[in-house]
């Protein structure tokens, strides 16, 4: 039977001065093994307009070009939502995204569900869908960033809140 192993990391009131709240858990070994889920408690600080975003870390040893996620999150009181995340790793001509030279760092925007955060608790679960463990993989983390964020125009977007 297929066991599952939580890993609960927890920040309360870890906020920077320019509004975020991170929080990342390193994998042991440099592999996250196929039952691996990791949550994340986070308690934000304030209520306000938040962009949430998934980030992993891996080495350049990574098999794949794209990861494929599972993220739930709920805050203390709304129902868990999930969404599936495809995470392209890779550009097309097989350059590695993100930022690092032998260690990557790669954030993905939750975009449809990552815009109504209350001050409180959120808990926000990863885990993946690829096959068995991964290797190469270092860590895995969610940011909060309060405010605006850039989209991919360059153009300065806010996120509000949805209630």
């Amino acid at each position: 039977m297929k066991w599952l192993l939580l890993v609960l990391a927890v920040v309360a009131g870890a906020c920077s001065s320019d509004g975020r709240v991170i929080c990342y858990y390193n994998f042991s070994n440099e592999e996250w093994p196929r039952e691996e889920c990791c949550e994340f408690e986070v308690t934000l600080p304030e209520t306000a307009d938040y962009n949430l975003d998934i980030a992993l870390r891996h080495n350049l040893e990574l098999p794949y070009r794209e990861m494929w996620c599972v993220v739930s999150m709920r805050s203390d009181s709304s129902d868990w939502l999930v969404d599936t995340l495809n995470i392209p790793m890779m550009d097309s001509l097989g350059f590695w995204l993100g930022s690092g030279n032998n260690i990557k760092t790669i954030t993905a925007p939750i975009t449809e569900h990552g815009k109504f955060f209350h001050s409180g608790v959120v808990r926000v679960r990863i885990e993946h869908l690829g096959e068995g463990t991964i290797p190469g993989m270092r860590a895995a983390g969610v940011e909060f960033l309060r405010g605006e964020r850039e989209n991919v125009t360059g153009e300065k977007e806010l996120i509000r809140n949805e209630e």
